[in-house]
């Protein structure tokens, strides 16, 4: 029952804002979003994201030096462990990104002509030569709009989030060497809780933490399945402490707490920081 009123809760405060939003800009962004410019177009998505977001009391918390994540010029990869993790990634960038999505996620309302509206792409995992084809064009787009990308390197979400990541496809990396984009690593942790719990909480609590940028230039002659590896590797451990910090928070009972405003921005729509109430005194 609890379960059914959250998104009863989140249908009525965020269906009508989505519906009008969907007949203003998603359709016309969606089907001509070379009439726009990718600023405009990605401002607009954004600012539904954030709305979004803050209805379903996500609680953002930035590792320091994480925000903002600009996405511009980069391949931003990050774990995969619910739907959400797009629309947390875009609310990280003020930079415009695209997003590389599964052919499934075609079947959502609205969605779609989200992904549209800033130059996302859907791929069949079954066609990697179709994803080929699709690669090429977008590191084209790439270079003439001077845009970012996501992209899930594990290919599904992972169904056990509280252990290690799936292993990360090689092919996902292909866009860098093809867009001569860098490579960002970002880990998100929380937002699966939204969909596969009962319980309903006052704020869920969402951990974002980005790494060290790496050079495309590391990638060397080995190729993407070698590179691949590694940085599943490198991604792991971070998550590891992720998952240890987001379960001290809620044995201590922070998810009764209202979430924070983090969607303040500063004019040059820079996060405000925050650090949690326990690890500041």
């Amino acid at each position: 029952m609890k379960k059914a009123l959250k998104w009863l809760r989140l249908v009525f405060l965020c269906l009508p804002r989505v519906v009008w939003e969907y007949f203003t800009y998603m359709r016309k962004y969606s089907k001509h979003p070379e009439d726009y410019p990718i600023e405009e177009r990605y401002r607009r998505v954004r600012g539904t994201i954030l709305f979004l977001l803050r209805q379903m009391k996500m609680e953002l918390d930035l590792d320091p030096g994480t925000a903002p994540i600009l996405g511009r010029g980069k391949l931003i990869i990050a774990n995969h462990l619910s739907m959400f993790d797009p629309l947390i990634l875009i609310a990280l960038s003020p930079e415009p990104i695209g997003i590389v999505a599964k052919k499934e996620t075609l079947k959502m309302p609205f969605v779609p002509h989200l992904i549209k509206a800033i130059d996302g792409i859907f791929i069949d995992r079954d066609d990697p030569m179709g994803t080929l084809r699709k690669f090429r064009d977008v590191a084209k787009l790439i270079k003439a709009e001077k845009i970012g990308y996501a992209v899930f390197p594990e290919g599904t979400r992972n169904k056990f989030p509280y252990g290690m990541m799936n292993e990360f496809h090689p092919g996902s990396f292909k866009l860098a060497s093809m867009a001569g984009l860098d490579i960002q690593p970002v880990l998100l942790f929380g937002e699966q809780r939204f969909v596969e719990e009962k319980a309903f909480h006052r704020s869920y609590y969402v951990q974002a933490s980005a790494l060290p940028v790496v050079p495309l230039a590391e990638m060397g002659p080995t190729g993407t399945g070698e590179f691949a590896e590694r940085m599943e590797k490198e991604m792991d451990a971070p998550l590891q402490r992720l998952i240890e910090k987001d379960r001290l928070y809620y044995e201590n009972g922070q998810g009764k707490k209202k979430a924070k405003k983090w969607w303040k921005m500063q004019q040059h729509q820079e996060w405000i920081h925050y650090e949690n109430e326990k690890n500041a005194e």
